[in-house]
C-alpha cells in the first residue's frame, strides 16, 4: 500500500491548480518572472493569463505578446503550463468590443414581442406583425409599418410585433461567422505570433469564459429565419408570437425554437473554437455562464450539458465559500452544477475536469471553507482546480476584485503548498481512477424549452424547485448518479443487454424525475431498456408524467412507456427508502441513531487494479456527526491527503459486510482506500483516549509573530483655498482629488492618525507608512520629508514602504503626500493619468490599536464597533485568544500566542484541544519547539505526547489570520461574515453602507 500511495503524492503539473493570473496592471517582464517563480514554489501546475479590470499593458498589443513570450519562457523554465485567456474581462467573445463593432450581423440581439398600438413607435429591427385573437390564436399580418398591420387585424384582434433589439455590448454567438471573426482576431492572432507554440504545448490552450446567447432574454440571430427553415420546414416569423404568448400550439413552436438555439450556440461558438484547438494541437476548457439550474440555464445556454462535449477540459464555475443550498431548508450540497459536467465527463471520456472556484469567498475564507468548496464538486466529478484569483497587482480597486486573492499578497501564502499539495493529490486520486456509478437520472432541460417565456423569468420555479430537491434527495438517500442529456443522449446513447448506455458508462437503473416531455430518441430508448428488462422507476411526486414527445402532445404513447416503469415518489420517505432497498440500489448505507444520515454524500471511484476509493463529504456546516457506514468490502484505510500518511476507523464485520464507525466534524470530509488484505494503518487519533491538557486564558504574544497593522482608509483632500477638506473615504478622495474643471492647484492628501498620551514612543521605532502611489511621490511625517525604502515593500510588490517611527509623536499625527499625479495637458483640459489612481494606505509595526467605542460581539463571527482608533503600544498578555478586542483589530498575518504547561508525568497520552477550529485560515500547535501537522480541516485535537517533558512545556499556538480584518469589507454591513463582491468596498449606496465599522473574530475560541 506504501508503494501504491507513493505514486500520488507529487502529482504533475497537469493534475495541479492553475489559477486565473489577473493581469491588471502595467506588465513588467522581471515581475512578471517572479510571478512565475512564486507560483511553482507553492505547488501550482500553470495559469491562466488573464486580462482584467485595472490592466494598462494595451490588450493584444505587441507589448502584450512580448509580456506572453516572456510567460511561456519562464513557464518552460520552472515546469508549468502556461494557458491563455481568450477575452480582456468576460463573457468570452468580444475581444474587448472589437468584434460587434465588425459588421452589422455581429452584436447580440434580444427577441421581444410586445403589443402595439396605431401611431406608436416600434423598437429595435421589426421581424414581423400578428394578430392576436382573446383566445390567443394569431395570424401573421405581411405588412411593412405600424399603420398598415393595424388596418389589417379583424375585429376583436390586438396588435403585437416581433422585434429584434441590438445589444452592442457583446456578440451574437448563434452566428457561426461572428464567432469566426472572433477566432480570426484572438486565437489565429496568438498562433501567428508564437508559432509552434501551440503544438509543442508551451501554450496550453484557451479559457473560455462565461460565453452565453443572453442573460435572461430570448435570443436572436439573424442566421434564425433560414436555420429555422432548414430544420423544421417552416417560417419562424409565422410564429415568434408563441414563444412569448401563452398560444394554443405554443409547445411544438418553442421546442423547436429552443432546439435550435442549443444547437447554434454549440456548433457556432464552443464546437468551432474547440475544432480550431483541435486542428491546431492545442486545447479548450473553461464554463459557460449560470450552470446552477434549469432556469439559469434557459437565460443563458438553453443546456450546458451539450457544451461540454466540446471542450478537452469541460468545466463549470463556482462563486463563495459554501457548497450550493437546496431551496428548501437551505441544505447545502446540491450537486448540478459539478454532477452536470461530471456527468458528461464520465460518459464520454473526458479526463480532467476544471472548477473555477473560491470567487467571492472573501479574505477570510480559511483552508477548510476552500477545501470543502472543492470537496463537494470532487464529489461529482470535478478533479482539478482553476483558483480565483492570483492578483499581479493589488494596488487600488484591484484588491477588491470578487475576494479571496489566492497569491503571495496573502498571508497563507507561506503554508499555500500544503493547501495546493493536497487537493492535487485528491485531484489526482480521482482523475486516475474510473467512475463506476449505476444510476442515470434523465435530465429534464428539455422540458423546460416548450414552457419558458421570459415575460416571467420565474414562472417554472416550482419545476426548477422540483428538480433541485430531486437531485438533493438522491444524494442524501446515498445514491450516486449521473444525469442523462438528452442532446447527448440523441448522439451517444443506445440500450445493450438491459443496460443503458451512453457513452462510456452504461446504467441499470434509469430514474425519470417531473419532466412534461422528453426527446423522441430518448423515449425510444427507454422503451428499448425496459423490454431488455431494465430498470425504469418514476420518482416524480404524486406520479406526474410527461405529456409531450418534441414538444407535440403524445400522452397515450408516454403513458404506455410510463405503465412499464416502477413507481417511488422521491418525496414519500418511506415509499422511497422501499425502493432503493428492493432493488438493491444503495450499495453503501451510512446512518446515525436518527436512521439514515442525509448530511454525510459520498461517491466511489475504481482502479485498474481493484482497489476502490471511497469520498465522503459532510454537508453540514453547523454538526458533527458520527455514522456508521456500512458497505461490501474487506478491507480500508484513510488517506490523509496532506501527509499522505494512513490511518484506520473502528470497523467490525457484520454479515459479510464491513462496518466502519467514522467522526465527521462540520464540513469534514474522508478519503477511503479498499483493500483485498489488511492495511497496516494507526488507529486515527480521534478515537484514541487521551487526556486533554487544559490551557489557560492567559497567553502571551511570541516575539516571532507578524507585525500588527491598521487601514488607514479616510484623509482629507487640499482644497484650492488651501485648506483641507472635511474627511473622505478614500475611494471618495479619489474623486475630489482629481475632479476635471474643479482642481486649480496642484492635488495633496493628508492621512492622520492619533497616538495615545503616555505611549512608549521607542517601541513604536519599527512603524511603517505603506503607501499604494505609484513612484514617484513625496511624503511628509509631522513636517518631516521621508523617502521610500529603496527595494522594500510590504503585501503587495507594487506598494511602497516610509520608516516613519522616529517621527512620531504623542497626539495627532499627520502624513501629507504630494506630487501624487502626472497631470498633462490635451484640447485644452487637464488630463491626469494612471498614477492619480490610489487606493488604502496602512501602518506596520509593534503597536496596538483600540477602538475608542466599544466592540460589539454578533451572534455570528462578526464584530461591530463605531471605530475612532487610536494607536499605543503592543500588548504582550492577552485574556483568551481572540485578537480583535485586543489590539490587533486590523491584524493580517501569523500570530503566535505561547504560555507554559507543568506536566508532572509524562507516561499518558496528551493532547491539545483547540476546541474546533481557529479563528484564521489555519494554525499549528509547537511544544517544545516541535511542530504539528497542520490543523486545517476541522479536526483540531493534536497528540503531543511524544513532545512533552517533565517540568516546564512552552506550548505555542501559531495562527495565520487571512487578510479580511485589514481589507474589508468594513463597512457593509449586511455581510458580517461572508464574502464580498467588488460592490461591497464602495461607499457609493448609504443604504447599504454605513460608517460603523464590521471585523470578523481572529485568534483562539474562549
Amino acid at each position: 500500500m506504501e508503494k501504491w500511495l507513493k505514486q500520488f503524492e507529487n502529482p504533475s503539473a497537469e493534475y495541479r491548480p492553475h489559477p486565473f493570473w489577473s493581469w491588471n496592471d502595467r506588465l513588467e517582464e522581471n515581475e512578471l518572472r517572479e510571478q512565475i517563480k512564486l507560483m511553482a514554489q507553492s505547488g501550482h501546475g500553470g495559469f491562466y493569463m488573464h486580462a482584467r479590470d485595472g490592466i494598462e499593458t494595451p490588450y493584444m498589443g505587441d507589448e502584450w505578446f512580448d509580456c506572453v513570450k516572456a510567460c511561456m519562457d519562464e513557464a518552460e523554465k520552472e515546469g508549468l503550463e502556461a494557458w491563455c485567456y481568450d477575452e480582456t474581462g468576460w463573457p468570452s467573445g468580444s475581444a474587448g468590443g472589437v468584434i460587434p463593432k465588425m459588421r452589422p450581423e455581429n452584436p447580440q440581439h434580444i427577441l421581444r414581442c410586445l403589443p402595439i398600438n396605431k401611431g406608436e413607435d416600434t423598437r429595435g429591427i421589426v421581424l414581423a406583425f400578428y394578430g392576436v385573437n382573446a383566445d390567443l390564436t394569431y395570424n401573421r399580418i405581411l405588412a411593412d409599418n405600424v399603420d398598415d398591420a393595424y388596418s389589417a387585424l379583424i375585429d376583436g384582434q390586438k396588435l403585437y410585433y416581433a422585434t429584434a433589439i441590438p445589444d452592442g455590448g457583446y456578440i451574437d454567438v448563434l452566428n457561426a461567422s461572428t464567432v469566426k471573426d472572433f477566432i480570426d482576431y484572438t486565437h489565429e492572432k496568438y498562433d501567428a505570433l508564437n508559432p509552434g507554440a501551440f503544438r509543442s504545448g508551451k501554450l496550453a490552450g484557451f479559457f473560455t469564459d462565461e460565453p452565453e446567447y443572453t442573460l435572461c432574454k430570448t435570443p436572436w440571430t439573424t442566421v434564425a429565419p433560414k436555420e429555422f427553415t432548414q430544420r423544421y420546414g417552416y417560417d419562424i416569423k409565422d410564429h415568434i408570437v408563441a414563444l412569448f404568448l401563452e398560444t394554443p400550439n405554443k409547445e411544438a413552436i418553442r421546442f423547436d425554437y429552443w432546439k435550435m438555439v442549443a444547437d447554434l450556440f454549440c456548433n457556432s461558438f464552443m464546437k468551432q473554437i474547440y475544432d480550431w484547438c483541435e486542428a491546431h494541437g492545442t486545447q479548450l476548457t473553461g464554463h459557460v455562464m449560470m450552470e446552477d439550474n434549469l432556469l439559469c440555464q434557459i437565460h443563458c445556454t438553453a443546456g450546458a450539458m451539450p457544451l461540454y462535449e466540446h471542450m478537452h477540459i469541460p468545466g463549470v464555475d463556482w462563486l463563495g465559500r459554501s457548497p450550493a443550498p437546496s431551496k428548501v431548508n437551505q441544505r447545502r450540497g446540491l450537486p448540478i452544477v459539478p454532477l452536470q459536467v461530471g456527468s458528461v465527463a464520465a460518459q464520454l471520456g473526458q479526463k480532467h475536469v476544471l472548477t473555477e472556484s473560491f470567487a467571492m469567498s472573501g479574505w477570510d475564507a480559511s483552508f477548510a471553507d476552500l477545501r470543502h468548496v472543492l470537496d463537494w464538486q470532487y464529489l461529482s466529478g470535478v478533479n482539478y482546480t482553476c483558483q480565483h484569483l492570483a492578483g499581479y497587482s493589488t494596488r487600488g480597486r484591484r484588491k477588491n476584485d470578487y475576494p479571496c486573492g489566492m497569491f503571495y499578497q496573502s498571508p497563507f501564502w507561506k503554508d499555500y503548498k500544503i493547501f495546493n499539495d493536497t487537493i492535487s493529490r485528491m485531484g489526482m486520486i480521482l482523475t486516475d481512477s474510473h467512475c463506476i456509478t449505476d444510476t442515470l437520472m434523465i435530465h429534464p432541460m428539455h422540458s423546460l424549452w416548450i414552457k419558458y417565456t421570459n415575460d416571467d423569468l420565474c414562472a417554472e420555479d416550482v419545476f426548477d424547485t422540483f428538480f433541485m430537491e430531486t437531485s438533493m434527495k438522491l444524494y442524501e438517500y446515498h445514491i450516486p448518479y449521473h444525469y442523462g442529456d438528452e442532446t447527448i443522449i440523441a448522439k451517444h446513447g443506445k440500450v445493450e443487454n438491459g443496460k443503458f448506455i451512453i457513452g462510456n458508462c452504461a446504467y441499470s437503473t434509469v430514474l425519470i424525475p417531473w419532466m412534461y416531455g422528453m426527446d423522441r430518441k430518448t423515449y425510444e430508448l427507454l422503451n428499448e431498456f425496459v423490454d431488455q428488462g431494465g430498470r425504469l422507476a418514476l420518482i416524480s411526486e404524486k406520479g406526474k408524467t410527461p405529456d409531450f414527445i418534441d414538444g407535440r402532445y403524445a400522452k397515450e404513447e408516454l403513458d404506455a412507456l410510463m405503465a412499464k416503469a416502477q413507481k417511488a415518489d422521491i418525496f414519500n420517505e418511506e415509499a422511497f427508502l422501499t425502493f432503493i432497498n428492493k432493488n438493491g440500489i444503495n450499495k453503501v448505507i451510512i446512518s446515525d441513531k436518527d436512521g439514515v444520515c442525509q448530511s454525510i454524500h459520498y461517491n466511489c471511484r475504481e482502479f485498474d487494479d481493484g482497489k476502490k476509493v471511497y469520498f465522503f463529504v459532510n454537508m453540514d456546516e453547523d454538526h458533527a456527526h458520527r455514522v456508521k457506514i456500512t458497505l461490501d468490502e474487506k478491507y480500508m484505510a484513510e488517506i490523509l491527503l496532506d501527509t499522505m500518511k494512513l490511518v484506520s476507523h473502528p470497523t467490525t464485520t457484520r454479515d459479510g459486510k464491513l462496518e466502519l464507525d467514522v467522526i465527521f466534524e462540520p464540513i469534514e470530509s474522508h478519503m477511503f482506500i479498499t483493500s483485498d488484505e489488511p492495511i497496516d494503518a494507526p488507529l486515527a487519533h480521534r478515537y484514541v483516549n487521551t487526556y486533554n491538557i487544559p490551557l489557560s486564558k492567559d497567553w502571551k504574544i511570541a516575539s516571532r509573530s507578524d507585525s500588527n497593522t491598521m487601514l488607514l482608509e479616510y484623509c482629507r483632500v487640499l482644497n484650492n483655498d488651501g485648506t483641507w477638506s472635511d474627511l473622505l473615504h478614500t475611494l471618495n478622495a479619489q474623486s475630489a482629488a482629481f475632479a476635471p474643471g474643479i482642481r486649480q492647484i496642484a492635488p495633496a492628501i493628508k492621512y492622520s492618525f492619533n497616538i495615545a498620551k503616555g505611549t512608549n514612543l521607542k517601541e513604536l521605532a519599527d512603524v511603517c507608512f505603506v503607501s499604494e502611489f505609484k513612484l514617484p511621490v513625496t511624503l511628509t511625517i509631522n513636517g518631516t520629508k521621508v523617502e521610500h525604502a529603496e527595494g522594500e515593500w510590504w503585501f503587495d510588490h507594487h506598494f511602497s514602504v516610509y520608516h516613519i517611527g522616529n517621527y512620531l509623536k504623542e497626539g495627532e499625527n499627520d502624513i501629507i503626500v504630494t506630487d501624487i499625479s502626472d497631470i498633462f495637458e490635451k484640447d485644452g483640459n487637464t488630463i491626469y493619468g494612471n498614477r492619480a489612481e490610489f487606493g488604502n494606505m496602512y501602518l506596520k509595526g509593534n503597536f496596538g490599536v483600540y477602538s475608542d467605542a466599544p466592540f460589539i460581539d454578533s451572534n455570528t463571527r462578526a464584530i461591530y464597533t463605531d471605530g475612532n482608533w487610536t494607536i499605543t503600544n503592543r500588548p504582550t498578555q492577552l485574556d483568551g485568544g481572540e485578537i480583535v478586542h485586543q489590539g490587533h483589530a486590523f491584524f493580517a498575518g501569523t500570530i503566535v500566542l505561547s504560555q507554559d504547561v507543568e506536566i508532572d508525568i509524562t507516561e499518558i497520552n496528551r493532547s491539545i484541544d483547540l476546541g474546533c477550529r481557529p479563528f484564521g485560515s489555519y494554525a499549528f500547535v509547537i511544544v517544545n519547539g516541535n511542530r504539528s501537522d497542520i490543523i486545517a480541516w476541522n479536526e483540531s485535537t493534536v497528540d503531543v505526547t511524544p513532545y512533552l517533558k517533565k517540568g516546564t512545556n512552552t506550548i505555542e499556538i501559531e495562527i495565520t489570520i487571512g487578510n479580511r480584518n485589514l481589507l474589508g469589507p468594513h463597512h457593509f454591513f449586511r455581510l458580517g461574515e461572508t464574502g464580498a463582491g467588488p460592490g461591497d468596498f464602495y461607499p457609493y449606496n448609504p443604504a447599504e453602507w454605513q460608517k460603523r465599522y464590521s471585523f470578523v473574530k481572529a485568534g483562539l475560541i474562549d
